[in-house]
């Protein structure tokens, strides 16, 4: 029995060329259908952000998903899984947590995972991250911003930049929290609630159509309790700031604050901001030692309420703007004392040469610092160094003779 199988069917060259004919005369560059497309074309111009636009509507409408791709482990990840991913975000814990993992494993990341990258699946990796190359960005980036966030809480309590010390560091934050605490609870104590609230005669004036003009405040506070307050207020920021280190918005946050803070405390926006006090005349010259004395001092914007304090003469500039509190030795400021009518009371205690140094009064918006005067001296004297006061004190002899008699 045989079976005979057709031959395959030959073809030729002319058919060849029948076929590409006909494939032309679908596509001919010179019909006027498309000439008129490629003119239109030409007159729209479109810009590279209107052709992306228009190709991502495009995929959308038509739903269709490019990215769409199987990783290593089976799943596929797809445009509408990346933003599922995205919107679940860690919490304070969580980031706290990863940031330390990636810092810990950075270098095992960097040698045995980023050369490898392509073979895991986006967003794989924790905190949202598509690439362990991000992974770590986001661990340093959480890490600096955690120690922004604590430096500046603590320069802003403590005044000062934390050391490499951090016993010292602690003790002084305790101090320094223990003595805002102080202050706050003075404060709540002299707070003061308006006999018209707690009476609601303020309710019966509404309902009655009467004015509100002669009505004080509900509740009043004492000026120097601002500073408290505005301060304690500042913490409690820090702190949302701190638990929410992880958002855009607190990054933004804690860098305005520190541009801010950097602007209003230099010194060119202070001598814009506030007039600067300014000292012309100081009497009188020399003062005794150990006796109650009156200053008169004459000068420019001094406020009364302020502090005037003594330093000696042969103290450095850079210790004059140091505060009442500062501790530099033999040029902390001494014999301070309030400024009121033009005068004020010392009494001196060392023989020296004195400058004087002003502070405005307290100001809970505006920091307060000393400037001394150098070009006005007080001299500290005793009664041996001025002649005509100092009165030798009468001596009595007294002579034992050999029968044990006074003899004056």
């Amino acid at each position: 029995m045989v079976f005979r199988v057709a031959a395959p069917r030959f073809e030729s060259d002319h058919d060849h060329d029948q076929d590409v004919k006909q494939s032309n005369r679908l596509f001919d560059l010179m019909s006027h259908e498309i000439i008129e497309q490629r003119l239109e074309n030409l007159k729209r111009k479109p810009k590279w952000t209107q052709w992306l636009d228009a190709y991502v509507n495009k995929l959308d409408r038509d739903g269709h998903d490019d990215d769409e791709w199987t990783p290593r482990g089976g799943t596929n990840v797809t445009a509408k899984g990346r933003e599922t991913h995205g919107a679940k975000r860690s919490g304070f814990f969580s980031h706290v947590l990863w940031t330390i993992v990636g810092l810990v494993s950075m270098p095992f990341i960097v040698l045995f995972c980023v050369p490898f990258q392509r073979f895991y699946s986006p967003y794989m990796w924790p905190l949202g991250c598509h690439s362990p190359t991000s992974f770590l960005k986001q661990a340093v980036l959480n890490a600096c911003t955690i120690v922004v966030i604590v430096a500046v809480a603590y320069w802003t309590l403590c005044d000062e930049l934390p050391t490499r010390h951090m016993e010292t560091n602690v003790a002084l934050v305790r101090q320094h929290a223990s003595i805002l605490y102080l202050k706050l609870v003075h404060c709540a104590h002299s707070l003061r609630v308006s006999d018209d609230i707690a009476s609601l005669k303020w309710l019966q004036t509404i309902v009655e159509g009467g004015s509100m003009a002669s009505f004080e405040w509900p509740v009043t506070v004492p000026r120097e309790c601002l500073g408290p307050i505005l301060d304690a207020l500042v913490l409690v920021a820090f702190v949302g700031l701190l638990l929410n280190f992880y958002s855009k918005w607190s990054r933004y946050a804690i860098f305005t604050f520190v541009l801010v803070q950097y602007t209003l405390s230099s010194p060119y926006v202070q001598t814009v901001w506030t007039s600067r006090p300014a000292i012309t005349s100081l009497e009188p010259a020399y003062a005794m030692l150990d006796e109650p004395l009156v200053v008169t001092v004459e000068g420019d914007h001094l406020q009364p309420g302020g502090t005037v304090a003594w330093i000696p003469f042969w103290c450095a500039p850079s210790t004059y703007a140091s505060s009442d509190t500062f501790f530099v030795g033999d040029c902390d400021k001494q014999f301070g004392a309030p400024f009121a009518a033009g005068v004020v009371h010392v009494t001196f205690t060392l023989v020296d040469t004195f400058i004087p140094c002003y502070k405005h009064p307290p100001n809970p918006l505006h920091p307060q610092v000393f400037e001394c005067f150098d070009a006005f001296q007080i001299r500290v004297k005793t009664r041996q160094n001025i002649p005509g006061l100092y009165v030798k004190p009468n001596t009595i002899t007294v002579e034992l003779s050999a029968d044990d008699t006074v003899v004056v």
